[in-house]
């Protein structure tokens, strides 16, 4: 259960600096733990249907990747910095339009990736040396998992808010429920 907004802020400010790390970190480490894993069974699960499954996965890779590292490093630090920062001087207006700005640019952004990678993934994709099945198979990826680019934006950036606010543990659960239920549901519905 995490901490009742007044504790947060007392561990943020006055906390010894190991504990307080550790209690911002440990959750963190877990969470990107896991997404770890999720690439490593999805990556080890397609490569059991063979290599153009595999092949397909690797054309599509650098872009998912591009995508979570903005929504949850780039664009996500930059909320939760935002955020803490409007919180630490007590401004609570500055933290709410910071959260909202946060959301708003995470849904331009998602509709970025939706249209561009959408529309335009077997173009890109060809380009990159992409034929064949393996061409096929990466462009019906790219249709699901940046066709749902608006979740992953929008759950970065709740994550990233929360963070902000010194809340941890509830971002990391959720992610290491979803990585979870992800690496379930891959084994199941793509090898039976």
């Amino acid at each position: 259960m995490s901490n009742p907004p007044a504790t947060r802020r007392w561990l943020l400010l006055k906390a010894p600096i190991a504990t307080l790390l550790w209690r911002l970190a440990g959750p963190n480490v877990l969470a990107v733990g896991m997404m770890s894993a999720v690439t490593c069974v999805d990556a080890w699960v397609l490569g059991q249907l063979g290599t153009a499954a595999l092949a397909s996965l690797a054309l599509m890779f650098p872009f998912q990747s591009l995508m979570q590292m903005m929504a949850g490093g780039a664009i996500g630090g930059g909320v939760a910095s935002a955020v803490a920062r409007a919180l630490g001087a007590s401004d609570h207006a500055g933290a709410e339009a910071a959260a909202w700005h946060g959301l708003l640019i995470a849904l331009t952004l998602s509709s970025v990736f939706m249209f561009v990678l959408g529309a335009f993934c077997e173009p890109i994709f060809a380009a990159l040396g992409g034929t064949g099945a393996a061409l096929d198979g990466a462009v019906a990826y790219a249709q699901i998992a940046f066709g749902g680019a608006a979740a992953l934006w929008l759950m970065f950036s709740f994550s990233a808010i929360l963070r902000g606010t010194g809340d941890t543990v509830t971002p990391a659960r959720a992610v290491i429920v979803s990585s979870t239920a992800q690496i379930l549901l891959s084994i199941a519905l793509t090898l039976g």
